[in-house]
């Protein structure tokens, strides 16, 4: 059972680590770190179907049973106002895979919206969900990275988690956390790894990606 490891940094500074390499991060304080003015509007809608793809379904619904056919979210611009979530959830986020221009201002978007919420980072990528390592993200904390590219704020990683032992571990850093969403930051490989995971955590827990 992993040991969770919670973290902090102080009011409004670097992480040490991305500090000591300012000038390697090209951290540029012109940049701004405002809150986000574009909003988009979320919705349900049916979720793919693909029997008619040659039996593709039939195959897909047997590796992910639980899964399959399940209602999809889809995102479209709006110009109306959409207020913050009002239910207090507990979120974690993890950034996965190599270094991507948007991945601060994702968490940072998922902060705004989510106002009241506890937020959790997962440290060092999918490794640090094995490991239960973790920094709560606060506005102090997360007010350095606004805007600003790359995956520093918490760091990324490349591991995976596929055994059932990884698997076990991630299940229980998610119940020890009472985590209500996992949000997974990525590419195609971390988009495998996020389904693996939506696959497996069949107790409630809403993955993103």
């Amino acid at each position: 059972m992993p040991v969770c490891v919670s973290s902090s940094a102080p009011s409004k500074v670097l992480d040490p680590e991305v500090a000591v390499n300012k000038e390697e991060y090209q951290v540029f304080e012109e940049l701004g770190r405002g809150r986000f003015g574009t909003v988009f509007h979320c919705f349900q809608h049916r979720g793919l179907r693909l029997h008619q793809n040659g039996g593709l379904g039939e195959e897909i619904a047997k590796l992910f049973p639980n899964l399959f056919g399940q209602p999809s979210a889809a995102l479209v611009l709006s110009d109306s106002h959409v207020p913050p979530v009002n239910q207090k959830l507990k979120i974690s986020v993890v950034l996965s895979g190599g270094q991507a221009p948007g991945g601060h201002n994702v968490i940072s978007g998922i902060f705004d919206l989510a106002e009241g919420s506890t937020l959790y980072g997962f440290r060092g990528g999918p490794a640090g969900i094995k490991k239960c390592k973790y920094v709560e993200l606060t506005s102090d904390y997360i007010y350095p990275y606004r805007n600003q590219g790359g995956f520093d704020m918490i760091r990324s990683g490349r591991d995976k988690i596929e055994t059932p032992e990884q698997f076990k571990q991630a299940e229980e850093t998610v119940q020890k956390l009472d985590l209500e969403g996992l949000v997974v930051i990525g590419g195609d490989d971390s988009n495998t790894n996020a389904c693996l995971l939506a696959e497996h955590f069949n107790f409630g827990i809403i993955l993103f990606l």
